[in-house]
């Protein structure tokens, strides 16, 4: 590995930078000062609160917030003279939301679209120190989700494809022992929560990272890496799969590769092979991020990008990063029908993995890939509910994962509506528990006791319209 203080390491990133400079559009961040919001009192009063187990509406509750956090949640009359006092009648609150998989890149300006879309924690899953400033000015009050940052990816290429690895992909490169330790002291030292594995990292670089993040209490996360087998992924102590997908592609490596002529036999192996694997990651208490609504995606991008293209709202999304997406740039698209048919046997070999991870009670992190191909911050994760929702998890599930489930994994008191949580709240206009598109029709959003209202949401999201030209 290139040290990470060494001068040939800081020249590799100074000159990557300034390539990203030179490549990167003209669009500035909105002055997010304008919408930072005074923490206060909050007494919401009459409304219908999610229960802390997740699975019911309570009907006309009262709940009241102070210093940031839930004090009381009541059917009794609170009396609290110098709270804000917010009337929720035929309102429905639930806790904020957590998108498990997201890229924030450089673009600054998402930090405000996932606030305005009810999405109050975000889990970045390839941060550098901008993020961690990011994350840092949120927690002194910056309008914007708590993030959790995770490293970018852990390969082990060397040499002059390592510093290439480096420089155009984003990735840490490791050839040693001494390397894994190092790197796993500096992500911890620099704040990092968890250690993200490449899949192309080799199998003893793999076990040497996995064991020294874990001496230096980083999560292990990210993909299964193509170098070792499934019984050797569970021997490794790796606590997260950043993608059901990578569960499909590791089935499919003992499948033996499926191709259009034998998906049929490919799905019913995906069926008994991925109800195993369900039962061990289970029992070794492995949790699974989802990024569904995105392998679901593919093949409708690969036949008809163009209308997916406009029935999307990109008014609000880096422009950089939505040329990227359009037909004459995306790889979908150039590769147009070509590969349909096999992307639409993977994508319900994905499906078919969910069942079995839903049925055998594995933890599911409910997150996106935010920033892949038409996966639009804020919007995506809705999506992905709806996704989840309809490919068999009921209401409850899906919200349990995007509330309570991602808060326990990251060991966060945020997720639920119950004394002591934080006061990070989601209020809306109809029930999530009986449509889950209800999640859209956000009718305020509270922050770490910070009010946004409908109307101060709706400002973000023009004033980011209007820096992008639409």
């Amino acid at each position: 590995m290139t040290s990470l203080y060494s001068p040939l390491y800081r020249l590799i990133i100074l000159t990557a930078s300034m390539i990203s400079i030179v490549g990167c559009s003209s669009f500035s961040s909105v002055d997010y000062k304008k919408y930072q919001q005074p923490r206060q009192d909050i007494l919401i009063t009459n409304v219908n609160t999610l229960s802390a187990n997740g699975e019911t509406m309570l009907f006309d509750h009262n709940i009241l917030i102070r210093d940031g956090e839930i004090i009381a949640v009541t059917v009794n009359d609170i009396d609290e003279k110098s709270a804000l006092v917010i009337d929720g009648q035929g309102k429905y609150i639930i806790p904020g939301l957590v998108d498990s998989h997201v890229h924030l890149q450089k673009s600054e300006n998402d930090l405000l679209v996932y606030l305005a879309h009810g999405i109050t924690y975000i889990r970045e899953m390839s941060g550098n120190n901008e993020h961690l400033k990011w994350k840092e000015d949120i927690e002194n009050g910056r309008a914007g989700p708590s993030i959790e940052v995770s490293s970018e990816k852990i390969s082990s290429k060397a040499g002059i494809w390592g510093m290439i690895n480096e420089l155009f992909w984003n990735r840490i490169n490791i050839s040693s022992e001494e390397d894994a330790i190092e790197l796993a002291e500096a992500l911890s030292d620099e704040g990092y929560a968890n250690a993200k594995i490449s899949s192309d990292i080799n199998k003893d670089m793999y076990f040497a990272i996995s064991k020294a993040a874990i001496s230096k209490e980083l999560n292990v996360a990210g993909h299964i890496p193509m170098s070792v087998s499934f019984d050797e992924f569970i021997e490794n102590g790796q606590s997260e799969i950043a993608h059901i997908e990578e569960l499909v592609k590791l089935i499919n490596k003992e499948f033996g590769y499926f191709t259009t002529n034998n998906g049929s036999n490919f799905i019913e192996f995906v069926g008994m092979r991925s109800q195993e694997i369900a039962k061990e990651l289970k029992k070794h208490n492995i949790s699974v991020g989802t990024t569904f609504w995105y392998m679901q995606s593919i093949p409708k991008q690969i036949a008809n990008l163009p209308d997916m293209i406009a029935e999307t709202d990109l008014s609000f999304t880096n422009p950089k990063r939505v040329k990227e997406w359009l037909p004459e740039n995306n790889n979908f698209a150039l590769n147009h029908n070509q590969y349909n048919d096999w992307w639409a046997i993977f994508a319900k070999a994905n499906e078919v993995v969910l069942h079995e991870l839903i049925e055998n009670d594995v933890t599911v992190l409910v997150g996106t890939d935010a920033m892949t191909s038409l996966v639009v911050p804020g919007i995506s994760l809705h999506q992905e509910l709806e996704a989840l929702v309809k490919a068999g998890m009921s209401n409850a599930e899906a919200i349990k994962g995007a509330t309570v489930v991602p808060a326990q994994w990251m060991k966060n008191k945020v997720g639920k509506i119950d004394n002591g949580y934080k006061a990070d709240l989601l209020i809306l206009n109809s029930d999530p528990l009986q449509n889950i598109k209800a999640t859209t029709h956000i009718d305020a959003v509270i922050k770490d006791g910070r009010f946004y209202s409908k109307q101060l949401l709706e400002t973000m999201l023009n004033n980011i319209r209007n820096e992008y030209g639409n």
